[in-house]
């Protein structure tokens, strides 16, 4: 049986900051990744098998977006989830926001203040990075993919 696959986004990878979250999901996923968020939806067209996405929030503002709207690239990650809101809403496909930000406090009330720009929130979970240990990740991942799927079927 082939892995389920995962898209990452977060510009740390090339630091290997990020090492440890790979090697747990490789364990469980085959891992796509990109750094940059302009990369995001051509990845998603190019493997439209993906069933879950991990995506930073702070990230480099891409070429035309408003860096002030962006609050200087931290965050980025909103800019990402509004070009491939359609993508992820047709395909049910789980977005895990994994972040340095305080989820409740800083992103949470973005996402709720705009619903209809960003995918649909039975597909988002919010997680603080230095509070989700590696090991964990792939539990979460597959928790919320899991919860999808029962969601879909209900429909």
């Amino acid at each position: 049986m082939t892995a389920p696959k995962l898209l990452f986004v977060d510009d740390d990878i090339p630091s290997g900051m990020l090492d440890g979250y790979l090697a747990e999901l490789r364990k469980s996923y085959e891992v796509v990744w990109t750094e940059r968020a302009t990369e995001v939806a051509p990845t998603l067209a190019k493997h439209a098998d993906v069933r879950a996405i991990v995506l930073d929030i702070a990230m480099a503002v891409p070429p035309g977006a408003d860096a002030r709207a962006l609050d200087a690239g931290q965050l980025t990650g909103l800019w990402v989830l509004r070009e491939i809101k359609n993508v992820v809403d047709e395909r049910n496909t789980g977005v895990l926001v994994l972040t340095n930000r305080l989820p409740s406090r800083d992103v949470k009330p973005l996402l709720d203040d705009e619903p209809a720009r960003y995918p649909a929130p039975r597909l988002l979970r919010l997680c603080k990075k230095l509070e989700t240990p590696a090991t964990y990740l792939p539990h979460l991942v597959g928790r919320m993919v899991a919860e999808i799927d029962a969601t879909a079927q209900k429909r």
